[in-house]
């Protein structure tokens, strides 16, 4: 009887900018990340979803005029396909673009204060957050949740 490898957990961070709500009025960053906290999913771009799977662990990113600030840690608990019938109507914020890929997260931490990344970023291994998703190694993920 053969062992099936076990996938190595990747870790992600998955960034917010500011946008609408679903009556056209603006919502910052960090309330942003809040209310996708609150219905326990993130959507994706179909161009972004293919490198996230069930069980990685993201580190959510409110990505503001003010700055960058980790929000929380989540681990992926599903990764749908997107409905917009569905997920759409649960979900809180005006969606831009289409989305392919909606990660159902669970074991959420939601971080008692956001942290700065701009003070973290000399001892990460990456050179900048862009972007909706970025791949981190474990090193990096340990440091932005205060664990090293």
């Amino acid at each position: 009887m053969g062992t099936k490898n076990a996938r190595q957990i990747s870790h992600f961070i998955l960034s917010m900018s500011a946008c609408m709500d679903l009556h056209g009025e603006p919502v910052s960053a960090a309330a942003s990340v809040e209310r996708v906290l609150d219905v326990g999913f993130w959507p994706m771009k179909p161009v972004n979803s293919g490198a996230v799977q069930v069980g990685d662990q993201v580190v959510l990113l409110a990505a503001g005029k003010d700055g960058k600030f980790a929000v929380a840690t989540a681990r992926v608990q599903v990764r749908e396909t997107f409905n917009p019938k569905s997920h759409g109507r649960k979900f809180p914020l005006e969606i831009e673009g289409e989305r392919g890929v909606c990660l159902v997260l669970a074991d959420i931490n939601q971080f008692e204060e956001p942290k700065p990344i701009k003070p973290m970023m000399k001892s990460l291994s990456i050179k900048a957050v862009t972007g909706e998703i970025k791949k981190i190694t474990d090193e990096d993920f340990a440091k932005i949740v205060g664990k090293s």
